[in-house]
């Protein structure tokens, strides 16, 4: 039985978006690359260890979650935060004084008298969440404090912008995969399969050396190389052509 992954053709590239399939194609022939990594996608990885986070950025995420995600919110979810209003507003002002900034709490209060009974109403509404992305929130690093990490106090939250990490396949890897393998099905723009005629004319056409690509990753990956561009490093394969 013979394993079909689906790609889809954003216009440069192949996208896989499924993590079984994402984690199939890095492990067993390293193809592609994360859109979110440097190199191995994070869905491949079996690191289950919380994302650490500054707290900006957590802030920012929730801005951008507020404004574009469409949100409608519930009571459970706006409990991870104290101060909903508050937080957009230190976002949108998120030029000002750094002392502006530090003022915000992220769940509860560090000086409340409960925190001990929110910590255990936040834990337990995230073994109701053990399925969603929890972080782990640091404060804000502005210099090089000796006493930074001394006063530190890390928080777990529930990071409501997940952003979903894809394989991306370079078109030499999308055709080598439907070509030569036969295991990759591909999807165009409109949302319609794309046969290996139809695919080489689209690739063709965007990129006018993609021949000369092909043909050098296509002779190297048959002889069991793992073919990788060199443009990182100033040598991509294709120069001279």
């Amino acid at each position: 039985m013979r394993i079909v992954f689906t790609g889809y053709y954003n216009g440069f590239n192949v996208e896989v978006r499924s993590v079984e399939e994402i984690a199939l194609l890095y492990h067993m022939g390293c193809f592609g690359k994360g859109s979110a990594s440097r190199s191995q996608p994070k869905a491949a990885q079996n690191d289950v260890t919380p994302r650490i986070m500054r707290k900006r950025q957590f802030l920012k995420r929730n801005y951008w979650f507020k404004k574009f995600g469409g949100f409608k919110g519930t009571a459970e979810a706006d409990n991870f935060m104290k101060d909903v209003e508050g937080l957009t507003a230190k976002i949108i002002g998120d030029g000002e004084k750094r002392t502006q900034k530090d003022v915000i709490d992220l769940v509860s209060s560090d000086e409340d008298d409960g925190a001990e009974t929110n910590s255990t109403h936040s834990s337990e509404r995230f073994q109701n969440h053990d399925k969603e992305d929890i972080v782990v929130i640091v404060p804000n690093s502005e210099s090089e404090e000796e006493n930074y990490f001394a006063n530190m106090k890390p928080k777990c939250c529930l990071n409501k912008v997940k952003i979903q990490e894809k394989l991306m396949l370079t078109p030499q890897e999308a055709f080598f995969l439907l070509y030569g393998l036969g295991c990759l099905q591909i999807v165009s723009l409109d949302n319609t399969l794309l046969n290996i005629e139809k695919c080489w004319d689209i690739f063709t056409t965007a990129d006018s050396k993609f021949v000369n690509k092909y043909v050098v990753y296509h002779y190297y990956r048959s002889k069991g190389y793992v073919v990788k561009p060199g443009i990182k490093f100033g040598g991509d394969y294709c120069k001279g052509f």
